[in-house]
């Protein structure tokens, strides 16, 4: 087959070039044969005509036979390479046949696509159309819905209310809003920026919302109910009631925290702090939630009274026991009158509140020290956080230098001492001001660290001697090693006892209930009587004193506080700053430790070996189980109350108490979650006893104010009583003889010895004696001290107590002391006619605080002068 290839596949075909080639070569070989006049046209031998071919000679035969032999390679190699320009012609048919498939696929492929295009722009542009009038027909539907002024016969409104009264819808969005904290004169301007952002075309100025007012009756009357229902409803189910209560003073006025089964139930205003205040508190909140259990038709209603109680979570303050008393009488009294009552117990489980135990611990520490260093560990915290700053803001400055710009100069200046400051650098005080659980303690342990550049700090600023008074103060205790030593007892009781305890009581992870706590006050026993007999153990930075809670001293932060980077360091220099000499160290630990366990076995006394819950029963057990130890509940609510009362210090107590019951009982949660009808039902209910929540509560501030009243008459005349006493008191005190000397008080005890009377007489008359002097140092002339007469209810020794006011007078003299000579007889000296010394005598009558007041001999006026002054110059002398 012969044909020819275009052009424009010629050099796509892989085979082409090389069969036109031999093709090419072929015909030259042809040719150049048959110029040498070899083969003829029919492939014969060609002989010349005038030789007979049966006549040639030899050699001419052997010569036509090799050329006959070579024509016919030639013809054979000729017929080859036909044989291959053939194949090689078919191989390029086939490829141009494929090119042309290949083309006409591409052109029905892109005709298709075309088409498909075609189709695709149509199928858009009729959804397109269709989409317009949807929203054409939309738009139409919202128009006849919403409130619009487009049309100038009958505008459209929102359905916003339910005959005369605002539609459930409404109301419920308004609680949930008031519940989010947003003011009532805000709410409706929001629900009208609502719509107006989604429909921008639509006018809602014509949108009837609830006034401003309105909605301060629904934060102030309707949530109440609301509020009501939900603990009524939850409440009725509980086969026990758990009761949690404290109470606080808030811009002078006494509340009261009341919480079931950590439901809270109110945040309200007690005229005062007594048990029975409080029992009739609580007994007013049971008579609201038995009233709305029964408006919404709650079965069990009756079950919401005191003898569900079955156990009390409290701060074991003395108030506190007196209530849980109060609370069996009450339980007593509602199991024989009601005929729902429970009556399996009467005995009410008493927990006490494990961080109250722990605050109550480091006050017995304290107490247990020098009396002169009781009160001044917490003061010069105190004034050091204030100095130096807390929360991490500096509060004082020298002129344009703070705290932080000297630890920052340091740095760049020492390069020594550069991680020291670094560190000081990133510590941040903790918050003083309210603060209860042992933040003073850990602001202790930080002080500690603190305490070189503090003193440098006031150096480099010269406050030291030209600072004010709180500057000189806190410079001269940061130098004062008793107080230092002090402070290191108290970091290393929170080291090993405070911050462990704080955790066991509060942590969520942990799970810790009132009866696991058990073992760890006997383990808490166990080590304070062992630092008590060996005081080295507390100096040994792995004690463990809760062993059997292994996860407080494992390598995990979230349990561990000792392995924090910054504590680990704080801790460190605290271990390392010890001192070599360990006896006063020693002493004050030992003392404070006796305290602590003391504190311990009266606090925890149930709950320690022997006491009533030690090994309970299985009924109270599955209670302790039940039960936290701390009683944690009460303070968030009150907390939550307190930042109410400074956010909106206008806000009444029961729109507070409110806000603080729907946010920790997450009630409006609950509401969203009942149907349609119950939430109806409730709405209506809540605007039915709208007027009776607000009468109920004009009634109790009025008794609230009117006993506060009567209290702060109370209060005025056994005020106006003891100043009358403490009077008459004075004034009998200021007639007795005041012993100054020792000598004088040997004699004073010889003379009652020496009048012969029984020895139960004499030791009677010696107290007296005692108690005389005491009260005299005490009321009269106002010297401290710490002299008492009976210790945990039993009498002191007499030698003890003779020894101890000999101490006091020790300590100061009454003749350095300016109310020592009231009662005096003295003589003193003037100076007359220029230069002649004349004495005069006289008795002292009186001291005001500033000049003696004195009669003299032979006068009947009194005089006033300063006799301390003459006193140290001698110029006056004192005959008695």
């Amino acid at each position: 087959m012969t044909g020819s290839v275009p052009d424009e596949f010629s050099c796509s075909v892989p085979g082409f070039v090389l069969g036109t080639q031999l093709k090419t070569d072929l015909e030259n070989k042809a040719v150049s044969s048959n110029e040498e006049g070899i083969f003829d046209h029919d492939h014969h031998l060609n002989v010349p005509s005038f030789i007979d071919p049966h006549y040639a000679p030899r050699n001419i035969k052997r010569r036509e036979m090799r050329k006959m032999r070579r024509n016919h390679s030639l013809r054979s190699e000729v017929k080859q390479l036909k044989q291959k320009v053939s194949d090689y012609e078919k191989v390029i048919c086939q490829l141009q046949q494929e090119i042309k498939t290949v083309k006409n696929c591409k052109d029905k492929s892109l005709k298709h696509l075309q088409k498909q295009c075609e189709l695709s722009s149509l199928d858009f542009m009729k959804l397109e159309a269709e989409f317009e009038k949807y929203v054409r027909e939309t738009h139409d539907d919202i128009n006849t819905t919403l409130p619009s002024h487009t049309s100038s016969e009958s505008p459209a409104t929102f359905q916003t209310k339910d005959g005369k009264r605002y539609s459930p819808i409404i109301r419920t969005l308004y609680y949930s809003l008031l519940t989010s904290q947003v003011p009532p004169n805000k709410i409706a301007n929001i629900i009208k920026d609502v719509p107006s952002a989604f429909f921008p075309g639509v006018d809602i100025t014509t949108l009837k919302l609830p006034a401003e007012s309105c909605a301060g009756y629904m934060r102030r009357e309707e949530l109440k109910t609301v509020s009501l229902a939900h603990q009524a409803t939850v409440l009725c189910d509980a086969k026990a009631l758990y009761l949690n209560s404290d109470g606080t003073t808030k811009n002078q006025h006494k509340l009261n925290a009341t919480a079931f089964n950590g439901v809270v139930i109110s945040v309200s205003e007690i005229p005062d702090g007594k048990a029975d205040t409080v029992i009739d508190d609580i007994d007013q909140q049971f008579k609201k939630l038995r009233r709305i259990a029964n408006q919404l038709g709650i079965s069990n209603s009756s079950t919401l009274n005191w003898s569900m109680i079955r156990s009390s979570t409290s701060d074991s303050a003395s108030t506190q026991k007196r209530i849980n008393d109060l609370l069996e009488q009450r339980k007593e009294e509602d199991c024989k009158e009601l005929p729902n009552a429970n009556q399996e117990s009467l005995e009410i489980v008493r927990i006490f509140c494990a961080m109250h135990l722990g605050v109550n611990l480091r006050k017995a520490f304290v107490a247990g020290q020098v009396s002169e260093y009781q009160e001044s560990i917490d003061t010069f915290v105190y004034e050091f956080c204030k100095l130096f700053g807390s929360h991490g803001t500096p509060e004082y400055a020298v002129g344009c230098i703070q705290f932080q710009d000297f630890l920052k100069y340091k740095i760049s200046e020492c390069d020594n001492n550069e991680l020291y400051y670094q560190a000081c650098l990133d510590i941040t005080l903790s918050r003083q001001v309210g603060s209860r659980y042992f933040v003073t303690s850990h602001n202790a342990t930080k002080i500690i660290f603190l305490v070189a550049a503090a003193s440098e700090f006031l150096t480099f600023t010269n406050k030291c001697d030209d600072g004010n008074r709180l500057e000189k103060d806190v410079f001269s205790k940061l130098s004062d090693t008793n107080l230092l030593t002090l402070l290191k007892a108290d970091a290393l009781m929170f080291h090993h006892v405070y911050s462990d305890l704080v955790l066991l009581a509060k942590s969520k992870e942990l799970k810790k209930s009132a009866y696991d706590m058990m073992k760890h006050y006997l383990e808490l026993k166990i080590f304070l009587n062992k630092v008590e007999e060996s005081p080295e153990i507390i100096i040994n930075r792995c004690c463990e004193v809760f062993s059997s809670e292994s996860r407080l001293y494992m390598d995990d932060s979230k349990f561990n506080h000792r392995i924090h980077s910054h504590m680990k360091l704080i801790q460190d220099h605290l271990f390392q700053s010890l001192p070599e000499d360990k006896t006063a160290l020693f002493s004050i630990i030992t003392s404070g430790a006796s305290y602590m366990q003391a504190k311990l076995c009266s606090y925890a006394c149930d709950f320690l070996p022997n006491g009533i819950y030690w090994e309970p029963d299985a009924e109270t057990t599955a209670v302790l189980k039940a039960l936290e130890p701390s009683n944690d509940l009460c303070e968030s609510i009150l907390g939550l109350n307190d930042y109410l009362c400074t956010a909106l210090p206008n806000m009444l107590q029961l729109t507070r108490s409110n806000l603080t019951e729907i946010k920790k009982n997450h009630t409006m949660k609950w509401f969203h979650e009942l149907p349609k009808e119950r939430q109806k039902a409730i709405i209506d209910l809540a605007v039915k006893n709208r007027g009776e929540v607000r009468a109920d509560y004009k009634e109790h501030q009025n008794q609230v104010t009117k006993k506060r009243q009567n209290n702060l008459v109370a209060q005025k005349k056994k005020a106006d009583m003891l100043k009358q006493k403490a009077a008459t008191e004075k004034a009998k005190l200021s007639k007795l003889h005041l012993v100054t000397s020792i000598p004088e008080f040997e004699s004073s005890l010889n003379i009652i010895k020496e009048e012969g009377l029984p020895l139960k007489k004499e030791e009677k008359k010696i107290l007296d004696f005692l108690k005389e002097q005491v009260q005299i140092r005490k009321k009269l002339l106002q010297q401290k001290t710490s002299i008492t007469f009976t210790r945990n209810g039993k009498k002191r020794p007499l030698v003890v107590l003779i020894d101890e006011v000999r101490e006091l007078i020790v300590q100061l003299p009454g003749e350095y002391n300016p109310h020592s000579l009231v009662g005096k007889h003295i003589r003193h000296k003037f100076i007359v006619d220029g230069d002649q010394e004349e004495w005069f005598n006289g008795v002292v009558l009186n001291f005001d605080g500033d000049t003696h007041s004195i009669l003299y001999e032979d006068s009947s006026e009194i005089f006033n002068f300063n006799l301390m002054e003459d006193l140290s110059i001698g110029d006056l002398k004192v005959l008695n």
